[in-house]
C-alpha cells in the first residue's frame, strides 16, 4: 500500500512539472514570437494559461489537504483550485467555438471574430469562473444556519456540475463531429476540382504540387484537444455526480485517479500543440535551431550579400 501511494505521488508531481513547463513554453512562444500573434493563437494562449494555473495549484493544494484540516473548507477549494479548472473548460469551449466558425463558416470568420470580440471572449472565459468561485463566500459567512449553508452548497455544486461538466461533455463532441464532416467535405471537393483539372488540362498533372493542400492541422488540433478533455474529465464528472447524488462517498483511490487524469489533460495539451499546430511546431523547432526553411536561408543570404555589398561601396 505504501509503495502504491509513493508511486501515485511521484506520478502526480511528474505530470504537474510537465504541465507547468509545457504550458509555460507555449505562453512564452506565443507572447514573444511575432509570427504567432494571431486570433486563433490568443485562444491557445488563454487555454495554456489556465492549464498552467491548474498544474501549479491542483496538486499542491491536494497534497496540503492531507495534512491541514482547513483545506477541506469547500469555499477555499473553489477559490484555490476549481476556478482554474472551470477557466480551462470555458477557454476550451471558446477555442472550439472559434475553430467551429473558422471551419464551418470561413467566409464570415474575419467579420465575426474581430479583435474586440476575441478579447471580450477571453475576458469572459476568465471572469465567469472567477465570479462563480466567489459565490460560496456569500453563504459561507452570511448564512444564518447550517441548513441554509448545506442547501446553498448542494444547489451550487449541482449547478456548476451542469455548467462546467455535463453541458461541455455533451456539446463539445457534437461540435467536433460537425467540424470533421465539414473538413471531410472540403477535402472531397478539393479532390474533385483537381481531378477535373487533370481531365481538362493534361499539363496540370505536372503542376499538381503547386496547388496548396487543404490545411487539416486546425481540425486535427481541436479534435485532439477535445478528445483529451473528454477522456480526462468524464471520469471526474462521474465522480462528482456520484459524490453529489450517491449514497456513499467514493473511495480515496477514485479521487487519486481523477486527479491524475485532470493533470494529464493540462500536461497533454502542449504536446498536441507541438504535434498538430504547424506554426507552433515551426517556432518550436526554430527555438531549438532544428529547422531552417528555404525562405529563411534565402533571406539570410540576401541580407548578408547586401551587407557585404554596402561594405564594399563604403570602402
Amino acid at each position: 500500500m505504501q509503495g502504491r501511494e509513493t508511486f501515485v505521488v511521484v506520478l502526480q508531481w511528474i505530470i504537474t512539472a510537465t504541465a507547468i513547463v509545457g504550458n509555460g513554453l507555449v505562453i512564452y512562444l506565443i507572447t514573444f514570437r511575432q509570427r504567432l500573434h494571431s486570433k486563433a493563437n490568443w485562444f491557445v494562449l488563454s487555454l495554456a494559461a489556465a492549464d498552467l494555473f491548474v498544474g501549479a495549484s491542483f496538486l499542491p493544494y491536494y497534497r496540503a489537504c492531507k495534512a491541514e484540516e482547513f483545506c477541506y473548507q469547500r469555499h477555499i477549494h473553489w477559490l484555490c483550485v476549481d476556478v482554474f479548472l472551470c477557466a480551462s473548460v470555458t477557454n476550451l469551449c471558446l477555442m472550439t467555438v472559434d475553430r467551429y466558425i473558422a471551419i464551418v463558416k470561413p467566409l464570415k470568420y474575419l467579420t465575426t471574430m474581430t479583435q474586440r470580440r476575441v478579447m471580450f471572449g477571453i475576458l469572459a472565459a476568465w471572469c465567469f469562473p472567477a465570479a462563480t468561485a466567489l459565490l460560496p463566500l456569500s453563504w459561507t459567512y452570511l448564512a444564518n444556519s447550517m441548513a441554509q449553508r448545506t442547501t446553498c452548497w448542494k444547489v451550487f455544486i449541482i449547478g456548476t456540475l451542469f455548467v462546467y461538466g455535463i453541458i461541455p461533455c455533451l456539446l463539445l463532441p457534437l461540435a467536433i463531429v460537425r467540424i470533421l464532416l465539414i473538413a471531410r467535405r472540403c477535402r472531397i471537393e478539393r479532390c474533385v476540382v483537381i481531378a477535373q483539372l487533370d481531365f481538362n488540362y493534361s499539363e496540370a498533372r505536372g503542376r499538381r504540387q503547386s496547388f496548396p493542400a487543404h490545411d487539416i492541422s486546425s481540425p486535427k488540433l481541436i479534435v485532439a484537444i477535445v478528445i483529451l478533455f473528454l477522456i480526462c474529465y468524464l471520469f471526474g464528472v462521474c465522480v462528482r455526480i456520484a459524490a453529489v447524488f450517491g449514497e456513499h462517498i467514493p473511495p480515496e483511490s477514485v479521487y487519486e485517479i481523477s486527479s491524475v487524469l485532470i493533470l494529464t489533460n493540462s500536461a497533454a495539451n502542449p504536446v498536441a500543440y507541438g504535434l498538430l499546430k504547424k506554426d507552433f511546431r515551426r517556432e518550436l523547432l526554430r527555438t531549438y535551431r532544428l529547422d531552417s526553411s528555404p525562405s529563411d536561408l534565402a533571406l539570410n543570404v540576401r541580407i548578408n550579400s547586401d551587407f557585404t555589398g554596402s561594405q564594399g561601396i563604403t570602402t
